[in-house]
């Protein structure tokens, strides 16, 4: 079983990116993630957080949707089932902003 960290990103300004990508996950097997979003900067943010095919999600594949987290805020995504084929992708509309996804395989 591995586990550790998936991806660490610090994002630029209003771009999809993707934090877990649909490799991540070997086929036939799953992860169970933890997304961690910090807001490193003084002013708040709007964030997106989605489980998707693609690295633009459409509309019910959204876990956070132009949240607001305030200045220096965290936010955390725990328990979050995936599997080979899918992704984690995530968006701000502020650079400062860091994700990390970390968890385990089965």
């Amino acid at each position: 079983m591995a586990s550790g960290v998936y991806n660490r990103l610090s994002l630029t300004a209003s771009t999809w990116t993707t934090l877990v990508p649909t490799s991540a996950v070997p086929s036939g097997k799953y992860g169970i993630i933890t997304v961690n979003v910090a807001n490193t900067g003084s002013t708040a943010v709007s964030i997106r957080i989605a489980i998707s095919a693609n690295v633009t999600p459409s509309a019910g594949e959204y876990l956070e949707y132009n949240t607001v987290l305030g200045a220096y805020g965290v936010l955390e995504k725990t328990g979050i089932v995936i599997t080979n084929g899918l992704q984690i992708t995530c968006f701000c509309d502020t650079a400062n902003v860091s994700f990390i996804a970390y968890g385990l395989e089965g």
